[in-house]
């Protein structure tokens, strides 16, 4: 679930790798010509950056090696993952697949949150996820804002909220239908959940700190209901 800016962060201050560079290391994130010879078979060409293509795993490599060799292994091994499902495989399959996994870390309700987002792409609703204005919140702010110890700090996060919520960035799926790629590296399960999502007719989910998963409604009003009594 990390994100290449959390990725490259890691690798920046890594101990024990020694030769890379992470200027060099974001730009071939973004290069396109890279992308498209390493993302081979993969439906990829309207991903921004490798964002989500950068398979979340355990590494034992060299400490010597560069940045252009260990994005190879992160392919390959996104690659190697997702082999049965490359020809299924696009740029909003990743974007949906990430989503999932900034949603939950239960496996057992990532078909079904899938559904919420694939039921409202079929009707032409905005996706309303709050890890998309996560994503472009600078870290700073994003501390303040989990930080909900009491209730002066409780305020506070609520007032960063809105106003990021309120910003018309690309990633912000409360105003624009799809972002331009995924949020982070979603793994295998996720990716499984966004091609095939549950059968249902949900449209919205809270999560519930008290039940540890997401509740689900299929109207708005049962929803708000549950978004009170949470």
């Amino acid at each position: 679930g990390w994100s290449l800016k959390d990725i490259g962060n890691y690798l920046d201050t890594n101990n024990n790798l020694y030769s890379i560079d992470i200027n060099n290391f974001n730009e071939l994130c973004k290069n396109r010509n890279f992308i498209n010879k390493n993302l081979r078979g993969i439906d990829a060409q309207n991903a921004p950056t490798l964002e989500g293509y950068l398979y979340p795993e355990t590494y034992r490599v060299d400490p010597y090696i560069n940045e252009e060799d260990l994005l190879k292994v992160f392919i390959s091994e996104f690659l190697n993952k997702t082999k049965k499902y490359q020809y299924e495989i696009n740029n909003n399959i990743m974007i949906v697949a990430s989503i999932i996994e900034a949603e939950t870390d239960l496996i057992s309700e990532m078909d079904t949150i899938s559904s919420v987002y694939n039921n409202r792409i079929e009707l032409g609703m905005r996706l309303e996820s709050d890890p998309t204005v996560l994503f472009y919140m600078p870290a700073s702010d994003l501390k303040i804002f989990k930080n909900r110890a009491d209730s002066k700090a409780k305020k506070i996060s609520a007032s960063i909220w809105r106003k990021y919520k309120s910003i018309n960035n690309p990633y912000n799926t409360y105003k624009n239908y799809m972002p331009p790629g995924p949020i982070n590296s979603p793994r295998i399960g996720a990716i499984e959940a966004a091609l095939k999502p549950a059968d249902t007719d949900y449209l919205y989910m809270v999560m519930s700190g008290r039940l540890g998963r997401h509740l689900f409604s299929e109207d708005y009003n049962t929803h708000s209901k549950r978004v009170r009594g949470n």
